[in-house]
């Protein structure tokens, strides 16, 4: 009695596995290595980077601080492509895997040149198609949050009357930013 439960419960797995899977498969985009961006306009590569420099210290309770600063020059943001919307990033890279995936981090901030430019955080949402094949997206890459962001950002007497760039950068591996430039009118609010 009991091998016969045993064959129809393995008989049934392998029933089971050999079936396709319900609802809709999430199919896997063939783009080659790289980091790109989903725009409203489609997908756009990002062959620029910015490299980070890692800035460490220690508190007073001995323990110690690393971070990471992304400096902004005139010549740092030749070739970064602009959008009015961005959707995800898509990265497709070889150094990034689940953990690296996971640890992306994603920045608003002012493109203009700083040596430590201002920055909003904004939230991750990593999803996976295979190892080195990621989505990486944020509730906050809608355009009210970036125009409030922004609008927070040039709220210092040193942007008034001014429209400064802005960036979306997706952070890789801790150290390494792609940004994409975001159009300045789709960040003015709606009054």
């Amino acid at each position: 009695m009991l091998r016969m439960r045993v064959a129809a419960t393995l008989w049934t797995a392998l029933l089971l596995a050999t079936l396709p899977a319900a609802g809709p498969q999430q199919t896997s985009p063939s783009i080659d290595p790289g980091v790109y961006a989903e725009t409203e306009s489609g997908t756009v590569a990002l062959k620029q980077s910015i490299a980070g420099i890692e800035i460490a210290g220690s508190m007073r309770s001995s323990i110690q601080t690393r971070a990471f600063v992304f400096p902004i020059s005139s010549s740092t943001l030749d070739g970064v492509p602009v959008a009015a919307d961005v959707a995800a990033f898509l990265v497709n890279l070889a150094t990034i895997d689940d953990r690296g995936a996971a640890a992306a981090q994603m920045r608003f901030m002012l493109a203009e040149p700083a040596r430590e430019p201002d920055y909003e955080t904004m939230a991750v949402r990593p999803a996976k198609f295979r190892t080195g094949l990621y989505r990486i997206s944020s509730p906050n890459l809608a355009r009210e949050w970036m125009a409030t962001a922004y609008a927070k950002l040039t709220n210092k007497r040193q942007w008034r009357d001014k429209h400064p760039r802005a960036i979306v950068g997706l952070i890789v591996n801790g150290q390494t930013m792609f940004p994409v430039r975001i159009d300045p009118a789709s960040l003015m609010l709606q009054r």
